[in-house]
């Protein structure tokens, strides 16, 4: 299951297409759920309580466009690249992309019935540009109410204070980079390691680097190198339609950062997988842990010592 975790909620400047839009052309792309952002600066304030309604599905099935067999209709997932060699990898996304352009092949589209039968997880998210870790801090607790009325939690720090903050304080799900601009503070790997052992998950937003270009390149580089591939996913961060990427043009542009395949697609399925489920601990405070019994410890430490003395 793919998911693109990073959408700008209706309503918001950054929204230019409507949700329905963007729903449909996710489905189109092969996506399998998303998460609707409201942005806030430092910290939330009591209108920023979550309000977000998830898109009604049957407006989706009513569009008569998306099922007529022609350009617009949804499709199945394109094929991952190739692990064998980068013209394999090539050809098979070429090939995928005629015939999704083409509209001739009847068995990739998704008919009226089969989208009934497949489901799509709508999820909202709160994100946090965090410039003052301090101001976040002090009304955490009094704001928790409108923290836990999202999904997920995400902070974006601006600068290496609300960096640290994000990866050792601030009980988020998400610390989320914007690769389009240069990172104005350096990816510490002992911070990062902090970050990594919370069960953070870093976020690249690809969609910024596509509309503005930048430094994206050399940023992802410096948080590969900084988490060796690992806890990395993959969003697209923007409100229009036309600079969203399916998940195999994203897995062959992660291959420029440094990422292997097999990382490339967990950044958009088990990763954002492991962040829902993040989120529900976090909010619900309940977990699993793995507690080793004491007898067994203490007949150890019995046989340790007396194999000592003899």
């Amino acid at each position: 299951m793919y998911y693109d975790l990073n959408l700008p909620a209706a309503g918001t400047t950054a929204a230019k297409s409507s949700s329905v839009s963007m729903i449909r052309m996710l489905l189109r792309l092969g996506y399998d759920g998303c998460a609707f952002t409201h942005t806030v600066q430092n910290a939330p304030s009591p209108n920023d309580i979550c309000t977000i309604a998830p898109v009604d599905m049957s407006v989706v099935l009513k569009a008569a466009s998306l099922f007529d067999g022609g350009a617009e209709a949804l499709r199945f997932p394109l094929p991952a690249p190739s692990r064998n060699s980068s013209s394999a990898s090539s050809s098979s996304l070429s090939s995928a992309s005629m015939t999704s352009s083409s509209g001739a092949s009847s068995s990739s589209a998704l008919t009226r019935s089969e989208l009934r039968g497949r489901s799509f997880r709508q999820f909202t998210r709160l994100n946090i540009v965090l410039d003052d870790p301090h101001a976040f801090l002090s009304k955490a607790r009094g704001a928790q109410n409108i923290l836990e009325s999202y999904d997920l939690l995400s902070v974006r720090p601006t600068n290496e204070k609300s960096f640290l903050a994000a990866c050792t304080q601030i009980q988020t799900d998400i610390i989320s980079l914007d690769i389009s601009h240069r990172i104005p503070f350096v990816l510490r790997l002992p911070t990062v390691r902090l970050a990594l052992g919370r069960g953070v998950r870093f976020e690249l937003c690809y969609g910024r680097a596509i509309q503005e270009g930048g430094s994206s390149l050399m940023n992802a580089l410096s948080l590969m190198r900084a988490t060796r591939g690992r806890n990395i996913m993959f969003a697209s961060d923007v409100g229009d339609t036309i600079f969203l990427r399916n998940p195999a043009d994203v897995m062959n542009l992660a291959t420029l950062f440094g990422m292997n395949f097999g990382n490339a697609k967990r950044a958009f399925s088990s990763e954002c997988e492991s962040v829902i489920m993040h989120a529900e601990t976090r909010r619900t405070r309940i977990a699993v842990a793995s507690i080793e019994p004491a007898q067994e410890s203490m007949d150890t430490e019995e046989i340790d010592s007396t194999a000592t003395r003899n």
